[in-house]
């Protein structure tokens, strides 16, 4: 069992991580807007030759890449968050003295409301 400095070492290493994947968020959603904004100001101008055409789809291609980061990066967001509420748990456990009562109740709650929380996971994604 982890004591509570070293929890709250824990949750300051999480907390920076979250706030650099919250940015890398930002900035890869950036790059897609940046990425298709160029590239639909190569890509419509009139008359363009092969290099702007090229262009184009190269910053396209970067647009989509940064497009496509975002979910992934949503995702480990999340998962910081929940290591975060995890942290915040355990911290709570320590500096609190309950009984044994009170502490398999507040384990079958947490049980209760994971399993909750997956279901709710499950079934609001969107069909693929």
């Amino acid at each position: 069992m982890e004591s509570v400095t070293e929890l709250e070492v824990r949750r300051k290493s999480v907390g920076d991580r979250r706030s650099r994947v919250q940015m890398m968020n930002f900035c890869a959603f950036a790059v897609g807007l940046a990425g298709t904004a160029v590239a639909l100001y190569f890509g419509l101008q009139p008359s363009s030759p092969g290099f702007q055409r090229t262009m184009a789809a190269s910053f396209g291609l970067y647009g989509v890449m940064g497009f496509a980061m975002v979910p992934y990066l949503r995702a480990r967001f999340r998962d910081c968050e929940a290591d975060l509420q995890e942290i915040d748990y355990k911290i709570d456990l320590q500096r609190f003295q309950v009984s044994v009562g009170e502490t398999r109740a507040e384990k079958i709650l947490r049980l209760n409301d994971f399993q909750l929380r997956r279901y709710y996971e499950m079934t609001l994604l969107p069909l693929v």
